[in-house]
């Protein structure tokens, strides 16, 4: 039997009203929401010191929600695999690191280690008691760059619930396909896809998300964006591109493969074809420090295949706007 996990919750202006599961599910991204709601009917979770098994509650501000989760977490179950790390900053309460393209987050259905989450484990074998070893937020597969992890159980807590408050800014480099001239906003919600069910798409019935992007680069069938995220849906990004008519070149599942404009040099026209991952790079990261307060800010450098891909298309390059 393991040790019950407590975590707790200040119920902030922008929840008011929502259901305690969906609460639980802002406040812990990661964790399942039927494993939430059964715990939520086992009696495990108190709003302001009251047992509360009713998932549909409504929470209201200034309100404690106490989450007590019985079960044992994942990374326990995780075994810590000695893979090299890409460490931007480390304390003794977080970890921030650079994630190559081809890394899966954390073991899943097919996927049972040789992940980020073991890397860490074996980095640091105390996470073994945290939720998804530490793991704050997720990237793709295919992208790269920065990545918070916690060691601790308040970082990890506090830095969720700043996830959650869009306290923490992130900035993504992407070559999409496509001339977009001036910044703009996506604002689409964004749900399961409802025939190819391990896709997200656009949907009315989806959840509220927001990208910002800002041109930064312009080639002849392509342009360089810098995106921020306000919220984080599955893919947001790779999503939003497609809906917006440019997807992120190189992405398998959101993008669309033909050769490149002749217009491009053969080197150029080489890489666009061959590239091996999505064009999307988590290139800075920044937030409050969970226990110092101090702020803090990180910057991934772009990965080799991403850089020669950038150099093989200087030759054609428009204009520079940023």
């Amino acid at each position: 039997m393991f040790d019950t996990s407590y975590c707790t919750y200040c119920v902030e202006p922008q929840h008011d009203r929502m259901r305690l599961d969906q609460f639980l599910k802002h406040m812990q991204p990661d964790e399942s929401r039927t494993r939430i709601q059964n715990n939520i009917k086992s009696g495990h979770v108190q709003v302001n010191d009251i047992p509360i098994s009713i998932p549909k509650f409504t929470v209201s501000p200034g309100q404690t929600v106490l989450y007590k989760t019985l079960e044992q977490p994942d990374s326990i179950q995780w075994q810590p695999q000695t893979m090299p790390l890409n460490i931007l900053f480390e304390d003794e309460h977080l970890c921030v690191i650079n994630k190559p393209s081809g890394l899966i987050m954390h073991p899943g259905a097919g996927v049972p280690d040789k992940t980020l989450a073991n890397a860490l484990l074996a980095h640091d074998i105390d996470r073994a008691q945290l939720d998804r070893a530490g793991l704050i937020h997720r990237l793709d597969k295919n992208t790269s760059g920065c990545c918070i992890t916690a060691r601790t159980r308040p970082a990890q807590q506090h830095l969720i619930q700043a996830l959650e408050a869009r306290e923490i800014k992130r900035t993504y480099l992407a070559l999409v396909q496509g001339i977009i001239e001036l910044p703009g906003k996506i604002s689409a919600p964004i749900g399961r896809h409802p025939r190819r069910r391990t896709a997200m798409t656009v949907l009315s019935s989806g959840r509220h998300a927001l990208t910002h992007y800002q041109p930064i680069a312009h080639y002849p069938k392509h342009t360089l964006l810098e995106l921020q995220l306000d919220t984080g849906r599955t893919r947001q990004i790779g999503v939003d591109m497609k809906h917006l008519g440019h997807p992120i070149v190189g992405d398998s599942l959101y993008g669309h493969t033909h050769m490149p404009s002749k217009s491009y040099p053969e080197t150029a026209r080489k890489y666009l074809s061959q590239y091996p991952y999505q064009a999307l790079h988590a290139m800075q990261i920044e937030f409050t420090h969970p226990i110092t307060a101090q702020p803090m800010k990180f910057k991934a450098p772009l990965p080799d295949v991403f850089k020669i891909l950038i150099q093989s298309l200087e030759p054609v390059k428009r204009d520079t706007l940023h």
